[in-house]
C-alpha cells in the first residue's frame, strides 16, 4: 500500500475491530430475531394447546352430562303422541302443476278411469 492511504485509514480498521463490532452486531441481531420468533411460536403454540384442551374437556363435559328423564305423564296423554301418517291425496300437491293421479275403478262390467 502507498503510504497516503495507509495514513488515510482509520485506526480501528488497522487493528480489526470494526469488521469484528459488524459481526457481533450482527450475531447479536440474529440471535435477537430468533428469540422474537421463537417467542411468538410459543404464545401461538399455549394458545393452541390451551383451545384443544378447553375442547377435550368440553366433549368430556358432554358426555357426562347427567340427562333429563322427562316428564313421566307426557307419553300418558295421548295428546302429546306423535300424529299418525296422514293420509294420501288424490293430487301430488308437490308436482309441477299438481298433476291428477288416475285411478281405475270397476263398475259392473266396465272399467272407468278417473
Amino acid at each position: 500500500m502507498a503510504k497516503g492511504k495507509a495514513a488515510a485509514e482509520p485506526a480501528a480498521v488497522e487493528s480489526g475491530e470494526e469488521p469484528a463490532k459488524y459481526v457481533m452486531d450482527y450475531v447479536v441481531g440474529a440471535v435477537d430475531m430468533e428469540i422474537d420468533h421463537m417467542e411468538v411460536l410459543n404464545s401461538a403454540m399455549d394458545k393452541a394447546v390451551g383451545e384443544a384442551l378447553d375442547s377435550a374437556l368440553e366433549a368430556i363435559r358432554m358426555a357426562l352430562f347427567e340427562k333429563d328423564a322427562g316428564e313421566g305423564y307426557a307419553t300418558d296423554n295421548p295428546d302429546w303422541l306423535p300424529d299418525g301418517e296422514p293420509e294420501t291425496l288424490a293430487k301430488d300437491s308437490w308436482a309441477r302443476g299438481a298433476v291428477p293421479v288416475r285411478r281405475k275403478i270397476h263398475l259392473g262390467g266396465f272399467q272407468v278411469w278417473f
